[in-house]
């Protein structure tokens, strides 16, 4: 868990708050497989959107997205930027260890989709023990990382591979 003093949080828990953000303050359940398809790409399973939580209202969560976003245009994430998405984050650099060495734990939450949609992804990032303590902050050591989880997550899938039936025919000789 990542914190200062007596507060501690998962990464799990800070992704929830990037998400309950970007879902106009509604917490879902989280989840860890989307979809699951069979080998000719039907449908086997796929998770339900259910609201957990409400964190914050719908006018609350919009000023937090705008905030978030401008933190990424202007302020300690802006290595989180991508052209062609819309992106909001928090950083954050949590000092630990009563002395020398000063070390932090360097973390970044985020929410993107495209622009003029709803967010379709949270992330949180945590890089644990860095030397320097506060050089080594959210926006320099975990933005970098989460940009990368980002645009990777939001690539179009593949298509399931195509199946095709036929006859396998076994000879067998004297």
């Amino acid at each position: 868990s990542i914190g200062q003093n007596d507060v501690a949080a998962t990464p799990l828990q800070m992704a929830l708050v990037a998400a309950g953000i970007a879902n106009d303050g509604e917490i879902l359940e989280p989840y860890l497989v989307q979809t699951i398809r069979d080998g000719e790409g039907d449908l086997v399973m796929q998770a339900e959107r259910t609201q957990w939580k409400r964190a914050v209202s719908p006018q609350t969560a919009a000023t937090m997205r705008d905030a978030m976003r401008e933190v990424v245009a202007n302020g300690s994430a802006t290595r989180l930027q991508i052209d062609g998405v819309d992106v909001g984050a928090k950083t954050g650099t949590a000092q630990f260890g009563p002395s020398a060495p000063l070390r932090s734990h360097a973390w970044t939450i985020a929410w993107a989709g495209l622009p003029g949609q709803a967010p379709t992804l949270a992330v949180a990032v945590i890089v644990e023990g860095q030397d320097g303590a506060s050089e080594q902050t959210g926006g320099r050591v975990a933005a970098p990382i989460a940009k990368l989880v980002i645009e990777q997550a939001l690539q179009p899938m593949p298509e399931p591979p195509a199946t095709t039936t036929g006859t396998t025919t076994t000879t067998a000789g004297n």
